[in-house]
């Protein structure tokens, strides 16, 4: 299935046209329903959930960090096809920027973001908005599935890289210097 994008909208999964639940229901397919979206210029490619069916026919709502990591443009078109990942059990990330650390608690952050998606896939980079900031996080790997995981209905352990840009603190700023007390 070919639909051109219409819009970005703040949400994780992709809005279809009722065609696509109906050619779907004639199959019998594996929930929750997960598509591989594939820009069809580039061939880039990445997977999702699917939020509804009520785009116009011919359309699809694409989420913003989707787009993002697909380089699609509006009016792009995309392939959509329907897709069976495995359950993930471990996922590595990297946030895009330092200011990540900024975080208060970035683990229950990321733990509730990550509820919002069904899937996600190496290369993907989601978007985490906190406090009004919105912090990109790239996803580096995924197990067991090399081209992407479930993430819902699953205990998914979190591996951090190293902020992109971050740099230790030198061992000289973190020290004190020692004295005698009388």
């Amino acid at each position: 299935m070919g639909w051109s994008w219409l819009g970005v909208y703040a949400c994780a999964l992709v809005i279809l046209p009722q065609s696509a639940l109906e050619q779907l229901s004639r199959y019998s397919v594996e929930y929750p329903m997960v598509f591989r979206v594939a820009n069809a210029r580039t061939g880039t490619a990445s997977h999702c959930g699917v939020l509804e069916f009520s785009a116009r026919e011919g359309q699809a709502f694409v989420p913003g960090w989707l787009m993002e990591t697909l380089a699609l443009e509006a009016g792009d078109f995309v392939t959509v096809s329907n897709a069976v990942l495995p359950r993930g059990a471990l996922i590595k990330i990297q946030p895009q920027s330092p200011a990540f650390l900024d975080i208060t608690d970035p683990r229950a952050v990321l733990e509730f973001t990550l509820r919002q998606f069904t899937t996600l896939s190496p290369g993907d980079c989601f978007w985490i908005n906190y406090l009004d900031e919105v912090h990109r996080v790239r996803v580096l790997s995924t197990e067991p599935g090399a081209a992407g995981i479930l993430v819902v209905e699953t205990d998914l352990n979190v591996d951090f890289a190293p902020p992109v840009g971050y740099q230790e603190p030198s061992a000289r700023a973190g020290k004190s210097v020692a004295g005698s007390v009388v």
